[in-house]
């Protein structure tokens, strides 16, 4: 996700300033993909996210925000949920004898109490993590790591709907890692598995949940939009579908905030037959508005067409052809089109 900021930093509607980073690796994992930004600053190491770093970096985070600031914060790891929080447990978890739960993060904390930072214009929190319960783990017994004060009933009157906080399973439930080389195409390493949440969300914020807004494509927070879209992505990866997918708005925004301005989104779009059992009996495609061909659907799907066009304010044209049939339905591919509906009867 680091690299992705950087990457796409001159697209990023608030300007990046900073990058903080942690990183903990497991003892045997030599596999993860390397964080391709450190030769930019050899003289800043990333540092394992024990509960010290996390302090200290957060700390140094919060302290460099400017006024009308975007804070945008991905946490990726183990997690737990109590008390309806968001927790992710950090690398040095169980190592003090006299606070064993002390080195984890209050995700749902954190975010809600930077509705009250006056300085941010808006705030963005992804966490990737399982919420399982843990009848072990006590809030009560262990705050846990504090960046900033929890929201104080004083501070309510500066408090602002302006936090977006999506964790990537709902109480209860966990997450899964998917097959990051063959959904991402990268090269890096054949055994590297990255969360289907943070995959979806990087396909997401790269341009499938982009609209057409004012002459430029905007990925904004918009009540409930990236959330719902997120839901459909997951439905691409056919070979997910044994899981469930259930990322939750746990602190949603009052307004929208453009986050990113991808500047050649490709739009995911799903094209179903009405009725849908005679979808095999029509080969599909797609023609722009000359009539030219741009995308063509297998003989004989049966379920549901799914495929990327690049996005355009122009009309574009589903066509279904059998025989001497001919059916077509006109649509703009102005956002994601996850249910496009063409009538053969």
């Amino acid at each position: 996700m680091a690299d992705w900021l950087y990457v796409n930093r001159d697209a990023l509607v608030p300007e990046l300033a900073s990058i903080h980073m942690l990183v903990s690796d497991a003892e045997e994992d030599c596999d993860r993909i390397p964080y391709v930004l450190q030769h930019l600053v050899p003289e800043a190491p990333v540092f394992p996210a024990t509960r010290q770093n996390v302090k200290r970096a957060g700390e140094a985070w919060v302290k460099s925000f400017r006024k009308d600031d975007s804070a945008f914060c991905f946490v990726s790891g183990h997690g737990a949920v109590r008390a309806s929080d968001a927790v992710v447990f950090l690398s040095d978890l169980n190592t003090d004898p006299t606070d064993p739960w002390g080195a984890h993060l209050n995700v749902s904390e954190l975010a809600t109490a930077f509705k009250a930072k006056e300085e941010l214009k808006a705030a963005y929190f992804f966490t990737d993590a399982c919420q399982e319960f843990s009848s072990d783990f006590v809030l009560s017994e262990s705050h846990g790591v504090r960046i900033v004060r929890p929201l104080q009933p004083r501070q309510l009157r500066l408090a602002r709907e302006k936090v977006l906080l999506i964790s990537a399973a709902s109480a209860g439930t966990v997450t899964y890692e998917g097959d990051w080389p063959r959904d991402r195409d990268n090269p890096a390493s054949p055994c590297v598995t990255i969360g289907r949440f943070t995959q979806v969300l990087i396909d997401a914020l790269d341009g499938a949940s982009a609209r057409y807004d004012d002459g430029k494509w905007v990925v904004d927070t918009g009540r409930y939009k990236l959330h719902t879209d997120l839901k459909f992505l997951y439905g691409r990866r056919s070979k997910w579908a044994a899981q469930a997918f259930n990322p939750v708005v746990l602190i949603d925004q009052n307004n929208y905030f453009p986050l990113v301005c991808p500047p050649n989104p490709r739009m995911p779009v799903f094209v179903i037959t009405d009725p849908e059992h005679l979808m095999a009996s029509y080969r599909l495609h797609v023609d722009d508005d000359n009539r030219a061909p741009l995308v063509s659907c297998p003989p004989n799907h049966a379920t549901t067409w799914m495929f990327e066009l690049d996005g355009s304010p122009d009309a574009r044209y589903v066509v279904a052809v059998n025989g001497m049939l001919r059916f077509e339905a006109k649509f703009w591919p102005v956002g994601p089109n996850f249910l496009q509906r063409i009538s053969v009867s």
